[in-house]
């Protein structure tokens, strides 16, 4: 339940709804099991996953509700949510918190190398941050923002489809393709209202 308010904080003054929080944690367990980790990992992965945003609380608001594009200076705020959450959660002693901090800095690391904060590529990256990634993305195009209308579910797999080897791992995005059944039942029992 800490772990659970701490990523509703997070999303609370980013006006996303904890919703958001409860799809793409349950998107990355469904992912983690279709990669065949042990059942213990897959539950740490489901709990730890709704903390990758925590790092927006020190983003202001003017950014994270802004209702157009951001501009350079806005963007290198933004991105700065990834180590700044990872900071916060770093030397804990719980497994939970300690997995949290991987997924909050590396989910936004692309597969090719062009992601930050580091510009990591491929097996560099945390395999929980490359699932983390495919899971935020394709429920933050599903979803209504400020700067932007929810994509049909078509254009967003197409965009994972497109991403896949470029800025996602190609092989948590085939699991995610061979487990759509289910990420689809989710993102229907958790809809925003």
């Amino acid at each position: 339940e800490t772990v659970e308010r701490l990523a509703i904080l997070a999303e609370y003054k980013d006006k996303v709804t904890g919703r958001h929080i409860q799809r793409m944690s349950e998107y990355c367990a469904v992912i983690a099991r279709g990669l065949k980790l042990p059942p213990a990992e897959v539950e740490l992965i489901f709990h730890a996953s709704r903390m990758h945003d925590v790092g927006k609380v020190a983003v202001p608001e003017s950014i994270l509700r802004k209702p157009s594009s951001l501009d350079p200076q806005e963007w290198t705020v933004m991105r700065q949510h990834s180590a700044i959450g990872s900071a916060m959660l770093e030397n804990s002693s719980s497994e939970i918190l300690q997995a949290g901090r991987v997924m909050a800095l590396y989910h936004h690391e692309r597969w090719d190398g062009a992601g930050y904060p580091h510009g990591l590529a491929g097996q560099d990256i945390p395999l929980w941050g490359r699932i983390c990634a495919v899971g935020d993305v394709f429920d933050a195009v599903t979803s209504e923002r400020p700067y932007k209308p929810a994509f049909p579910n078509e254009e967003a797999l197409q965009l994972l489809r497109d991403g896949r080897g470029k800025h996602f791992d190609p092989k948590v995005v085939d699991v995610f393709f061979e487990r759509l059944a289910e990420i689809l039942a989710i993102q229907e029992k958790y809809k925003d209202e």
